[in-house]
């Protein structure tokens, strides 16, 4: 659950955050089918600046797949996968 916090608290406090919401079906109907496409819902890109600010991309998809981009001045400088619950991903989309 620490984990979901800080990728949340992450996401928030973001110079640039874009969310992309494609998906067609409401949660209430048969919100199985929303999961078993790959759509991305939340990207978050932190780009270069005149110092050592983070260069790193966030991508969130429907399905629950997170993919990280770590790219330079990050901990972590490449790519990392993870998977998060459906229910995070609802309550992700609920405070869109």
């Amino acid at each position: 659950m620490k984990n979901y916090l800080f990728l949340f608290l992450l996401i928030l406090s973001s110079c640039k955050l874009t969310s992309n919401t494609y998906y067609s079906k409401s949660l209430n109907s048969n919100s199985e089918e929303l999961f078993t496409d790959k759509t991305k819902i939340i990207s978050l890109e932190k780009t270069a600046c005149f110092g050592t600010c983070p260069i790193f991309t966030i991508n969130i998809f429907n399905n629950g797949e997170v993919i990280y981009y770590g790219k330079k001045f990050v901990k972590i400088c490449r790519t990392s996968f993870k998977r998060i619950r459906q229910k995070v991903i609802c309550e992700m989309k609920s405070k869109m």
